[in-house]
């Protein structure tokens, strides 16, 4: 039997569709309910109350039931990475190819970083969890600072300033010289992380990267005359 047009184009449009699917972010936010398989393993071996935060010190500050770390806290990963992908997935071909991947893969890395933590140190296992966490950012920051440069105008990703989003010049100078210090600082604080001044490098690294990017971005479009 010859099928109709309606149904061959009814057809064609579902396999369209079919391979339009981002199957990476299903798969991305599997990994961050992976915590919760390691968690369910080790239960009985967790105790009842478990620490949510760690100060600087690396003693524990705030305690919850042991559901909340062990499946509480990768559902909320999960979510998180579900609702960031598809916000940014309006302007991925802004955002460009590579750096939405990295941004498709950064959540469900942090939720892996963040429950290895949560779940190993109540087992007894002497990690600190600032030589863990500390490192982590300072990838992102080399990671996104590389890319940097190269993403495009838009309302998504990227140093997003009422007077870099209204001028295409005064964005793409921004951009580049923010990539370049991301990537620099990156490296300081990656270097001085496994060490005991890891902490205070890292927030200086922060607040440089913050009022260099902000200062820069003035001067540029100062000289667009956009403000």
């Amino acid at each position: 039997m010859i099928e109709s047009k309606t149904q061959i184009n009814e057809n064609s449009e579902a396999e369209t569709s079919r391979q339009k699917f981002d199957w990476t972010i299903v798969i991305t936010t599997l990994i961050c309910l992976v915590p919760i398989i390691f968690g369910l393993s080790v239960w009985n071996k967790l105790p009842d109350s478990m620490p949510t935060k760690y100060g600087f010190n690396d003693e524990a500050k705030y305690f919850a039931p042991k559901w909340v770390t062990v499946i509480g806290l990768p559902v909320v990963f999960a979510v998180l990475n579900l609702i960031v992908i598809l916000f940014t997935a309006k302007n991925k071909k802004a955002v460009g190819r590579k750096q939405y991947m990295l941004i498709k893969f950064i959540i469900p890395a942090a939720a892996i970083v963040s429950s290895i933590i949560m779940l190993i140190k109540p087992l007894g296992a002497a990690v600190n969890a600032g030589s863990i966490i500390v490192p982590f950012c300072s990838l992102i920051f080399i990671f996104a600072g590389n890319y940097m440069p190269k993403t495009k105008l838009n309302s998504t990703v990227g140093i997003k300033l009422p007077w870099t989003l209204n001028n295409e010049t005064v964005w793409n100078k921004t951009q580049r010289f923010s990539g370049f210090v991301w990537v620099i600082l990156g490296f300081v604080s990656l270097v001085c992380s496994f060490t005991q001044i890891r902490y205070p490098v890292f927030f200086g690294c922060l607040i440089i990267m913050i009022c260099a990017t902000l200062v820069y971005s003035l001067i540029a479009a100062h000289k667009e005359k956009t403000l």
